[in-house]
């Protein structure tokens, strides 16, 4: 089943991605980093880990 947002799905809440991403960074050695896509007019939280699922050394997970 997929369960993926597909269009628009309203206003973006950017103090709750900040909340989101501070969490994340919270996670002592899980998270090596957390960004925006952009400064200016952010879309999405990328969270970055450093060991990655199964064989990938790293992963990313994008928040919108």
């Amino acid at each position: 089943m997929d369960e993926d947002i597909e269009g628009d799905v309203g206003s973006l809440d950017i103090a709750a991605l900040e909340e989101i991403r501070a969490e994340f960074l919270a996670l002592d050695g899980l998270v090596d980093h957390a960004s925006f896509d952009s400064l200016l007019d952010p879309t999405e939280l990328r969270i970055h880990v450093a060991d990655g699922i199964a064989d990938a050394t790293w992963c990313r997970f994008d928040i919108r």
